[in-house]
């Protein structure tokens, strides 16, 4: 499973509703934003929509085909719901040149064994907050071109994480051929399914002595439950994947984009994610879950410190926006809006000495169906990319 460590973490959402290019129903509905785009201050950050191409990952269409993949896996929150919360901001594809990562494996070794990876995602949740303070929970599912390949690569990954989180095997009910290994209250297992690998870890720190049962209970379901999921799923073939879209709608395009300094890996993180994908992403996925239902959430387009949902229509994006800074709102303050836009409402962290990589600076901002969320380690830099972010959505239109 992959290692949640990047620092920065943008921990509440923005939303922006905007009027849809391709519905003249809700153009005809859309509300005035009563903001004069001409006076927004967006320093240096662009405002006109960009060619989403520029985000992509390489010319192999893998990092897209990661994104397809993930619509149909689970986040441990839809196993067991009291994994209600999750650390975010991390990068959850993996191929064979984004490698990702696995708990007990160093990375050297990770990248080896990532090299015949087609497509990949990697979920995670916690019990608690403080992901130290209760149980955490991944779910990892691998995509390779032949049953073959999948069966190396999952004998491989086992022993590669056994040398250094020796333990004992434990049988997991119903999947027999599934490896396993629990060590000091930590059960990993990796299950061969048709061209795929299926991981699932379960990690206790809280339990003494440390009792094998309840991960075995939740890798049961975990294993169930993608199998599940993945019935759904149909692989692009090799060959077509390259002429996968990056794109739904212009919404990358109309997404501010990121550069390089600012991304969780070594490559772009421009993407538009199906709502089960964009859940991977929440540190709150309980209230998400509930959130992205209630509002009809379809897609999410994502880019380092941005976000933009979208919604059925302007008042499910109302909805949407409750819904999403609910459970955040003790944690912050409000703070001034950007010059000339005062439908924005911007907050920062109430207490500044705790954990200010997860609080950071965040603004939000409505305009019609669309959702989003802008965030920055300063108050003025969020200022400027908040304006920027608005013009966006707003130019044209």
């Amino acid at each position: 499973m992959r290692v949640l460590s990047h620092l920065i973490c943008a921990t509440a959402i923005i939303a922006i509703t905007m009027t849809t290019a391709c519905s003249a129903d809700s153009e005809s509905q859309a509300p005035k934003p009563g903001v004069d785009l001409s006076k927004l201050e967006t320093g240096s950050f662009p405002s006109a929509p960009r060619d989403p191409n520029t985000a992509k990952v390489d010319a192999s269409g893998q990092a897209i085909e990661a994104v397809r993949l993930a619509a149909h896996v689970p986040i441990p929150y839809d196993i067991d719901p009291s994994f209600e919360f999750a650390y975010g901001a991390y990068e959850p594809r993996a191929t064979s040149s984004l490698p990702g990562s696995i708990i007990g494996i160093e990375k050297a070794d990770g990248k080896e064994i990532f090299k015949e990876v087609l497509a990949g995602w990697d979920t995670a949740g916690q019990r608690r907050f403080a992901s130290s303070a209760g149980r955490r929970a991944y779910i990892q599912v691998l995509q390779y071109e032949t049953s073959a390949k999948a069966e190396n690569s999952v004998r491989r990954i086992f022993d590669t994480q056994r040398v250094i989180k020796s333990g004992t095997s434990v049988n997991i009910p119903d999947f027999s051929t599934a490896l396993t290994t629990w060590h000091n209250g930590e059960l990993h297992s990796w299950l061969l399914h048709k061209t795929m690998v299926i991981g699932v870890a379960f990690i206790d720190p809280m339990t003494i002595p440390p009792d094998p049962e309840p991960a075995v209970t939740f890798s049961t379901k975990a294993f169930k439950k993608t199998i599940e999921m993945l019935a759904d799923y149909t692989p692009t073939p090799i060959s077509e994947m390259a002429n996968l879209p990056i794109d739904v709608d212009e919404m990358l395009s109309r997404t501010l984009p990121s550069v390089k300094g600012e991304w969780s890996s070594e490559v772009p993180e421009g993407a538009v994610e199906p709502a089960q994908a964009a859940l991977a992403r929440e540190n709150n996925p309980r209230a998400a879950a509930s959130a992205y239902a209630d509002a009809k959430v379809d897609f999410v387009a994502t880019d380092a410190y941005t976000r933009v949902y979208r919604a059925a229509d302007a008042d499910a994006a109302e909805r949407l926006l409750a819904g999403l800074l609910q459970p955040e709102r003790e944690y912050y303050k409000v703070i001034e809006s950007p010059a000339h836009l005062p439908n924005a409402q911007c907050f920062e962290a109430r207490d500044k000495t705790v954990n200010s990589y997860r609080f950071v600076p965040i603004c939000y901002v409505q305009y019609d169906r669309y959702v989003a969320r802008v965030t920055s380690l300063h108050v003025l830099d969020l200022a400027q990319r908040t304006a920027a972010q608005y013009k966006l959505l707003a130019v044209g239109r």
